[in-house]
């Protein structure tokens, strides 16, 4: 591309690799890569500070019924932190196999709507609030699957960065309700059946 187009050659810095399978998060084997091709802008960079030195601008369409939001969403730039979120996430030890059993969870369960974004938004929200790296993985998956029962009840997950955001804001209310209501009967049978050692596993586990 450099070759091709002087405008891009000057502009161009370096390239980041993002997303689930540099983070770790991944199930199942990696269909796609997420790669970040870094422009330096014509702006004052001693303007901005951040921990971790960089974050990214991004351009994606944007779902939000925010009244503030007045602009046309299909030429909306928003700010990325996937590096300072995969800093937060690596200070645990249980998370991120917990995350990739969300993950397989979501998919088994035919949760299609439930992005992977929205799962790591919920860890990265509770981080304060649960001992992650002092209970068992077990119990953090269950407190975890309480979690998105809870957000999808009330139609919320609040994104990490600015809770103004509601990342569940794309999905219609009819679709978050079912999904609430099969959330909750799936807690209440593992509540139910708690001595069963393999009962948060047949959730998980495809059964042929």
């Amino acid at each position: 591309m450099k070759l091709n187009d002087s405008l891009f050659e000057k502009m161009y810095e370096k390239n980041i690799y993002c997303g689930s399978f540099y983070k770790l998060t991944k199930i199942e084997k990696p269909n796609e890569f997420d790669l970040n091709i870094i422009l330096k802008l014509p702006v004052n960079y001693n303007y901005i500070q951040c921990r971790n030195d960089m974050w990214f601008a991004i351009p994606i369409q944007l779902y939000n019924n925010l009244d503030y939001i007045k602009f046309e969403k299909d030429i909306y730039w928003r700010i990325s932190f996937s590096l300072q979120e995969n800093e937060i996430l690596r200070k645990y030890g249980n998370i991120k196999t917990v995350i990739r059993q969300m993950k397989k969870f979501r998919d088994i369960q035919g949760l299609k709507n439930i992005a992977s974004y929205y799962i790591e938004n919920l860890f990265l929200n509770k981080e304060t609030d649960i001992n992650m790296d002092k209970i068992s993985r077990t119990l953090l998956l269950f407190k975890m699957l309480e979690e998105l029962y809870y957000a999808c009840e009330r139609q919320e997950i609040k994104w990490f960065w600015n809770e103004k955001y509601n990342l569940l804001s794309k999905i219609g209310k009819s679709n978050l309700y079912n999904i609430s209501q099969r959330l909750k009967n799936i807690i209440n049978d593992i509540k139910n059946n708690f001595m069963d050692q393999f009962i948060i596993a047949k959730y998980i586990c495809k059964l042929d």
